[in-house]
């Protein structure tokens, strides 16, 4: 939805440190302006992913029979929720919005056996949503 220059869209938290921990609520809006003309969509939703980032390292030989340390980067998704927020009744095939702001609330909760966020930027290991 709003690929092109037509629409922008934005995602707001409630809070504003996105720190979260099992068993809470991941909440906010979704917002969209559609600037020009009318956009069809079968349904409009958010996915929360929860990923965990981790490093491993290993002993590279490198051409001239020294050896190396490197080390690799990796994400695992171990979450993923769904949430609609608008579909067409029983009578339609599609949504058409027109021009102009469109919000839509969420709440997506995170099960008690999820890891909390550990977020700092570029820094491993890390979990966030």
């Amino acid at each position: 939805m709003g690929s092109g220059h037509s629409a922008h869209i934005s995602i707001n938290l409630d809070r504003a440190v996105p720190l979260f921990y099992s068993g809470e609520s991941v909440s906010g809006s979704v917002n969209v302006n559609i600037t020009e003309g009318h956009i069809k969509v079968d349904e409009v939703f958010i996915v929360l992913n929860g990923e965990a980032g981790y490093t491993t390292t290993r002993t590279v030989q490198n051409t001239n029979g020294s050896t190396h340390t490197q080390t690799d980067y990796h994400t695992r998704c171990f979450f993923s929720e769904k949430k609609v927020l608008d579909s067409p009744g029983l009578d339609k095939k599609e949504l058409e919005y027109h021009s102009g702001q469109y919000s839509w609330r969420f709440d997506i909760p995170l099960a008690p056996h999820l890891p909390p966020t550990i977020n700092e930027s570029n820094k491993y290991p890390r979990v966030r949503y």
